[in-house]
C-alpha cells in the first residue's frame, strides 16, 4: 500500500541529534521497508556546518531543508521524511525523557495539504541515548540568553559526545517504528482552521494521548510500541 502513496513522514523526537535519519532512511539500510527506500531526507542546514556530519549525511542523500526543495520533491511525487519538531525540541530536552514539540508546527501540514500527501508518523525509541549532551542554561546562563543565541546561530549550542568522548554514537539499541498513514485532502490554499484540524490528526498519531485512534485502529507508533525495544520511555508534549 505504501508503494502507491505520496508520503510525508514526520520522525520524532529530534533529540540532541536525530541519528535515525542517516541510520535508517538510506538506500543501504536493510531494515527500511522497500516502499520507503527511495524516500528523500531533509534536515536542518545546521548539520552541514558540522565536520562530523556534513560529508557522511550528504553522501547518504540527506539535503538541507527549505521551502522550495520541499515543494519540488513532493511535486515530483517523491516521498519525504523530516523532523517536524526541529531544533526547538533541544531547548526542551530533559534527561531520561523524550520530548515532542508540535503545537506550533503547522508548516509541514500546510505543505502536505498542498500536495495531497499522506502523513506517516514515525518514532525513534532509544535515539536520545545515542549521544550524551550538556546544554547551557540556568543557574549560570539565563534561558533568554540561550534562546537568543539559538535564534542567531540557527541551532542550540549543545556540548555533545558519543563513545569514548568522540563523535561516534553510543552503542545503544534503537527501535524505529511507523504508524498508519493519515490521509489528507489536496488543498492549494488551506485555511488556518483546516490546517489546525489536520495538524491535530497528525499530532494524535504521534502522541500518547487517548485520542490517538483512527476508527478502531490505533495509529500512534509511540502507544503501540513503547517498551518493545527495552525500557519504556517517558514522553512530554509541551504546548508552548
Amino acid at each position: 500500500m505504501l508503494q502507491i502513496l505520496l508520503l510525508l513522514s514526520g520522525l520524532e523526537p529530534h533529540s540532541a541529534l536525530p541519528t535515525a535519519l542517516p541510520m535508517m532512511f538510506n538506500k543501504y539500510c536493510q531494515a527500511l521497508p522497500k516502499a520507503l527506500q527511495d524516500i528523500k531526507v531533509l534536515a536542518t542546514s545546521t548539520v552541514f556546518y558540522l565536520p562530523a556530519t556534513r560529508h557522511p549525511w550528504y553522501w547518504l542523500g540527506i539535503r538541507s531543508i527549505d521551502r522550495d526543495t520541499f515543494h519540488s520533491l513532493l511535486a515530483a511525487q517523491n516521498s519525504v521524511v523530516l523532523v517536524p519538531g526541529g531544533v526547538s525540541e533541544c531547548m526542551l530536552m530533559r534527561k531520561g525523557q523524550e520530548v515532542m514539540y508540535l503545537t506550533k508546527r503547522t508548516g509541514f501540514v500546510r505543505i502536505a495539504l498542498n500536495h495531497g500527501a499522506h502523513l506517516l508518523p514515525c518514532f525513534a525509541f532509544g535515539q536520545s541515548d545515542t549521544y550524551s549532551w550538556l546544554r547551557p542554561g540556568p543557574p549560570f546562563i539565563p534561558n533568554m540568553v540561550v534562546e537568543t543565541v539559538r535564534k542567531w546561530l540557527g541551532f542550540v549550542p549543545l556540548i555533545m559526545w558519543g563513545r569514548w568522548g568522540t563523535t561516534i554514537p553510543h552503542k545503544v539499541p534503537m527501535l524505529v517504528v511507523f504508524g498508519k498513514p493519515i490521509q489528507l485532502p489536496k488543498m492549494e490554499h488551506p485555511s488556518k482552521e483546516e490546517i489546525q484540524n489536520c495538524q491535530w490528526r497528525g499530532q494524535a498519531a504521534r502522541a500518547i494521548g487517548t485520542q490517538a485512534w483512527d476508527g478502531a485502529e490505533r495509529v500512534s507508533p509511540y502507544i503501540c510500541h513503547n517498551g518493545a525495544g527495552g525500557q519504556p520511555c517517558r514522553l512530554r508534549t509541551p504546548k508552548k
